[in-house]
């Protein structure tokens, strides 16, 4: 079989491409920044950011820094699954949208 679009998220991350706050992220695609995240696999999450086309994180470290997500063309993070801090039910209902 063909693997969907679908099939993709969910064993790979993806890249965060927009400055999104308040998203559980890790070194991504483009990372370039050496130990500034605290490590591999060390995780943060994202804070505003002054310049366009990046975005702060703090990381558990304590340490904050800027981020591309989508300057130079680059995307410095990926967004992490946090599938184990809010399970949500494996069938899930439809919501009506209104237009």
């Amino acid at each position: 079989g063909t693997l969907t679009a679908k099939g993709w998220k969910l064993c790979l991350e993806a890249p965060l491409l927009k400055e999104e706050i308040g998203v559980r992220v890790r070194r991504g695609p483009s990372w370039k920044w050496g130990e500034q995240d605290g490590g591999p696999g060390s995780t943060g999450v994202t804070i505003p950011c002054s310049d366009g086309g990046w975005v702060g994180v703090q990381w558990d470290s304590g340490l904050a820094y800027c981020y591309r997500v989508g300057a130079e063309d680059a995307y410095d993070l990926s967004v992490v699954e946090q599938a184990t801090t809010t399970p949500e039910p494996t069938t899930t209902t439809p919501t009506p949208t209104t237009t």
